[in-house]
């Protein structure tokens, strides 16, 4: 909505016409801009750590459609380069200004509770390269999920020998 002010700001008129102005692109024009912005003040080692962010905040569905999902803010903990970009896609950065502060990944709780999880579920399918990650990798992705679901049951089911995924399974 931002962007949408800032566009109409001179004319004064704010209306769907602009919205829909091949040049301004809608959501995904606004979205994708803001977030290769975002990711182009990362660090190199931060921007190459998008996929091991990226891979613990999404989840894809059977039907192909990705989710966001939350994860620990503790996963994260050896990983430098992945706690930069979270800093540079969140409003997690203290130093940085209000206009600089990115909001597409949220940081909530206490720093001993502090999860992390995409803010605009649009980023999934809007942002071009994240979009394209995730066609990429939805196989891996949806694999991770049904493994981790099947641990947990296994796990809460005492974990007996003859639900044990094998070595050919994994």
């Amino acid at each position: 909505l931002k962007a949408l002010y800032r566009r109409c700001q001179d004319s004064g008129r704010m209306g769907l016409d602009t919205y829909g102005d091949p040049a301004f692109c809608g959501l995904k024009g606004v979205i994708g801009r803001h977030a290769d912005a975002a990711l182009s003040r990362a660090d190199a080692e931060a921007r190459a750590a998008l996929p091991k962010v990226f891979s613990r905040l999404v989840t894809v569905r059977k039907d192909g459609t990705a989710t966001r999902r939350r994860e620990h803010w503790d996963y994260w903990r050896d990983n430098p380069a992945g706690q930069r970009l979270i800093a540079h896609l969140s409003d997690a950065a203290p130093d940085r200004p209000p206009e600089e502060k990115n909001r597409l990944l949220v940081v909530m709780g206490t720093d001993s509770e502090s999860t992390v999880e995409v803010a605009p579920e649009a980023l999934l399918s809007e942002w071009a390269t994240l979009a394209g990650w995730i066609r990429e990798v939805s196989n891996a992705l949806r694999l991770r999920e049904q493994l981790e679901t099947e641990a947990q049951t296994w796990d809460a089911g005492g974990r007996p020998e003859h639900l044990r995924w094998r070595h050919e399974r994994l």
